[in-house]
């Protein structure tokens, strides 16, 4: 069986190297079931098909595509150049979907729907409207054709239109989480960090949405006694960095453009904590990752952070800037071996990939 993973979202997201790529982890799991996966990409950036293979059944295929804004739109043909046999179709409010559904509809293609947004978090009022347009279109396909999607928020978004789906998280490739056996003073010594101090970890795109200047200000707040270590890049990187340097916090926080994501498992590692502020988190990959290193998570109430973290037990949930500041102060670090354990049970791909292949041995609808 040939599988496509079809990633329509055209922006900066999932680069190769610097991301646990969902794709790759949930392809692994597939192809263990002897299923040869294409996770297929669209680049707005190239003119030609370009391929890498990953492992001997999983390849990563880079479509040549055209955009407006994150919406990609691609040739649907190469689905049969590949003898596509199923489509994992990361839908979303992604405008070209139902055009991939028709497609595969009417080429006897199979096809699900892997979901994790539906609506434009967009503060914008003509995009908005747009991108409500384009929901309730994708709506009306969810509502024909399967679907499993991201989190119980969504879940009951669509229950509410009538539409029944299946709850299957992302989850953590623990393949290839390296084994870290330094322990947490070594790592600092290494990654010349203070030994002494608390030590926050923030990682993601500094954009508007990921509220990166809530956590400067975060900084400003707190005493000596704290430390920040913010990995990312985005359009929002020169204003931040000139708010440091205006607040005079640079002894306070070390800035780092990009780490490899074989590297970053060392810093999560020797953190105490991990600052989550969207407020709109669809899941929250960076999350588990740091969960998963004994790194106790302060993340702001979303649909993502809400249904990962127990409030109080693997990670703590928070509501503003004043809240989460205030539990950093007085919240304890939470125990390792309870955040673990529910990682293993609830947060990796096996999980996920045991419903798809359930749903693959059903007849095609």
């Amino acid at each position: 069986m040939n599988l496509s993973m079809l990633r329509l979202y055209c922006g900066q997201s999932g680069i190769d190297g610097y991301y646990n790529s969902q794709e790759v982890g949930l392809a692994r799991e597939l192809a263990a079931a002897d299923i040869n996966v294409y996770i297929m990409v669209l680049n707005d950036k190239i003119t030609k098909v370009k391929e890498k293979k990953i492992a001997f059944n999983i390849t990563i295929v880079y479509i040549p595509a055209k955009s407006i804004a994150n919406h990609g739109f691609f040739n649907c043909k190469i689905l049969k150049e590949y003898n596509i046999d199923v489509v994992h179709l990361q839908s979303d409010n992604q405008a070209y979907a139902p055009n991939v559904m028709k497609y595969c509809k009417n080429n006897n293609i199979k096809f699900y729907n892997y979901v994790g947004t539906i609506y434009s978090d967009s503060n914008n009022f003509l995009k908005k409207i747009i991108m409500n347009i384009i929901s309730k279109r994708n709506i009306s396909y969810f509502r024909k054709y399967k679907t499993f999607v991201k989190t119980p928020y969504v879940s009951e978004q669509l229950l509410k239109k009538n539409i029944i789906t299946e709850v299957s998280p992302v989850g953590l490739d623990l393949e290839i989480i390296p084994e870290i056996n330094l322990s947490k003073e070594e790592l600092r010594l290494k990654l010349n960090l203070p030994l002494e101090k608390k030590v926050i970890i923030f990682v993601g795109r500094l954009e508007t949405y990921k509220k990166p200047m809530e956590v400067i200000e975060l900084m400003k707040n707190l005493d000596e006694n704290y430390y920040l270590i913010m990995i990312g890049k985005g359009s929002l990187k020169k204003i931040i960095l000139k708010n440091i340097d205006n607040l005079k916090l640079n002894h306070k926080i070390m800035y780092i453009e990009s780490i490899a994501n074989n590297k970053i498992h060392e810093y999560y590692k020797c953190c105490d904590y991990f600052v989550n502020c969207n407020d709109k988190e669809i899941f929250g990959m960076s999350i588990l990752e740091a969960m998963y290193q004994g790194c106790t998570v302060f993340a702001k109430s979303a649909p993502g952070p809400d249904y990962i973290l127990e409030d109080g037990v693997s990670g703590y949930i928070v509501h503003d800037p004043e809240d989460l500041s205030n539990a950093i102060i007085t919240r304890e670090n939470l125990s390792n071996e309870k955040i673990t354990e529910r990682i293993k049970k609830e947060f990796v791909w096996r999980n996920t990939a045991k419903r798809i292949l359930n749903y693959l041995q059903s007849p095609i609808e």
